[in-house]
């Protein structure tokens, strides 16, 4: 299980848009081929859907359920593809913390 505390589960709530059962723009076409890509995971998969069928509350259960390894290449793949989004659907850029506390968060 992967060492994440509540206070950075808060924290990547905040940085993946997980409110309201989103996870940054995906759709679910397209969350599950992330997974698929980055991991060779089928998020999809029954066990997946313990605590909600949203892909935030899927997203949540597979960080808290994986080893810290996996949710490290995760936590980088998400960011590098939060990067990647244009234009941003987040409005006014992140706040200059926002980096290199996710990456001490995936260092850990």
């Amino acid at each position: 299980m992967a060492s994440l505390s509540a206070s950075d589960m808060r924290f990547l709530d905040t940085a993946l848009m997980m409110t309201g059962g989103y996870c940054l723009d995906f759709s679910d076409r397209t969350y599950s081929e992330f997974f698929a890509d980055v991991l060779n995971y089928n998020i999809d998969e029954e066990h997946n859907f313990a605590e909600g069928g949203s892909k935030g509350k899927r997203m949540r259960y597979f960080l808290r359920s994986s080893d810290d390894r996996t949710v490290a290449r995760l936590l980088r793949a998400l960011w590098e593809y939060r990067e990647d989004m244009t234009p941003s659907p987040y409005g006014d850029p992140d706040p200059p913390t926002m980096k290199p506390r996710f990456m001490g968060i995936v260092e850990k």
